[in-house]
């Protein structure tokens, strides 16, 4: 619902306000002016969808007054909009609602707990901007994406007032979705808004800007390297670079999909010798011949393995390890085999995750770089942000085996040039494509959490 309120409504109300509850009309005035008043003398509407969002949003993060006091500022404008009778009744009563102390109590102890007990009100009460499945909301989010989000949410309050949704009903969240998508895909952007000549949808917008946000956020040694390596993967026509990964696609469709495993659960020496017989790549650097004896002697096909599980390529069941219906999708479409490792090679937040991440970032330049030029590279970027427990730097030693570890998967996956241990590493094309559309995946998965 949307309330229409003239100056002499207004003015009456505060009035009332003011002779019975002394005080109250200057709290209900500062509400009025958050909620959208511009001048006393001039009609303005509020919405429920607007009111919603003061109460539980604006008031407890933006009024420092205590719960106390931002629970006075709530009461006094559900006291204003009584007086204003039964059309700002449904207002009124949201003022009063207990959910509405709840999340004032919950953003005083933390802002993440508010933040995420007020998203979950507004999506029951049918006005929170849906989440999608290949998009979400962040927890932070700059000025387009905030833009954005208030007009899905005020077109699915105008949806609810024209009786098109109805909350609680078993299509409404089928609605607001089709609502949110239509909108996230739409072109219409006001001018003023554009960041480019070209036509660009909002959920285009929305990404670009998640990305420079994050890209000005890292520190400068990485950001050197990660802008150049972002901004390629998104000129590229198609979203995910097809790679061969021949290793990978055997593994999956190994005996049906269906790869047994040791009592200790790593891969079973028949796999592992059938893997050496038709990849002999794999032991050309085996000191025991051409025949492994197990993983230990051919660690990048279990390293292989761990990956796909990762990936959701794999699962366990009991003693073997099944292909998923993902992974039998990604055995004749390239681009969806893509799609798993790129979404996979830098998930994690963590130390080894960002040292993939820097490694990642220097392989993406396409030029030769060697062992040792590739472990200061890394290690500078990662020392600005991470120390061990005593306080001092990482050092080439904590790097070294994530660094060693990353490049024998790139390699096993065919995204890097083979080599012998002294010469320099270089992506192939595609796998140089494949690292900088995980390099942005990245980027897209920290922006939106």
């Amino acid at each position: 619902m949307t309330l229409l309120i003239e100056p002499r409504a207004l003015n009456g109300a505060l009035a009332s306000l003011e002779a019975d509850r002394p005080g109250d009309a200057e709290h209900a005035m500062s509400a009025l002016w958050s909620l959208g008043m511009q001048d006393e003398t001039e009609p303005f509407t509020v919405s429920r969808h607007e009111t919603q969002l003061f109460l539980w949003s604006t008031l407890p993060r933006k009024y420092l007054t205590g719960v106390e006091g931002q629970l006075a500022v709530a009461e006094a404008i559900g006291e204003f909009f009584d007086r204003l009778g039964d059309r700002a009744k449904d207002l009124s009563t949201l003022c009063r609602l207990p959910v509405t102390r709840q999340i004032i109590d919950s953003f005083d102890r933390s802002w993440d707990l508010g933040f995420r007990l007020m998203c979950k009100e507004l999506k029951r009460a049918g006005l929170g901007a849906p989440n999608l499945p290949d998009f979400e909301w962040g927890m932070t989010t700059g000025v387009l994406e905030a833009i954005a989000r208030e007009s899905i949410e005020d077109l699915i309050d105008d949806a609810i007032d024209a009786g098109m949704l109805i909350a609680g009903s078993t299509t409404f969240n089928k609605g607001c979705r089709q609502i949110a998508a239509g909108f996230l895909d739409s072109d219409q952007i006001p001018l003023e808004l554009r960041q480019a000549v070209e036509s660009r949808t909002w959920r285009k917008l929305i990404e670009d800007e998640r990305l420079d946000r994050r890209i000005a956020t890292a520190d400068e040694p990485l950001r050197r390297l990660l802008e150049p390596a972002i901004r390629r993967a998104q000129a590229y026509e198609s979203p995910i670079v097809a790679i061969e990964a021949p290793l990978l696609r055997w593994l999956l469709q190994y005996d049906n999909g269906t790869v047994p495993l040791t009592a200790t659960g790593n891969l079973a020496r028949a796999v592992v010798r059938a893997a050496a017989s038709e990849h002999s790549e794999l032991t050309r650097h085996n000191p025991y011949g051409a025949e492994p004896r197990g993983v230990d002697d051919l660690y990048q096909l279990q390293e292989l393995a761990d990956f796909a599980l990762n990936a959701k390529l794999l699962r366990r069941s009991r003693k073997m390890l099944v292909a998923t219906p993902l992974a039998r999708t990604a055995c004749t479409d390239r681009t969806v085999l893509a799609g798993a490792i790129e979404r996979t090679l830098l998930k994690g937040e963590d130390f080894t995750s960002a040292v993939y991440e820097s490694a990642c970032a220097v392989l993406a330049t396409a030029a030769p770089v060697t062992r040792e030029a590739l472990l200061d590279q890394v290690l500078d970027m990662v020392s600005t942000r991470w120390h061990t427990l005593d306080g001092s730097p990482p050092t080439h030693y904590e790097i070294y085996s994530p660094i060693a570890e990353l490049n024998r998967l790139l390699e096993t996956l065919g995204a890097m040039e083979r080599r012998s241990y002294d010469e320099p590493y270089q992506l192939t094309t595609a796998g140089t494509r494949l690292i900088e559309r995980a390099l942005l995946t990245r980027m897209q998965r920290a922006m939106a959490q």
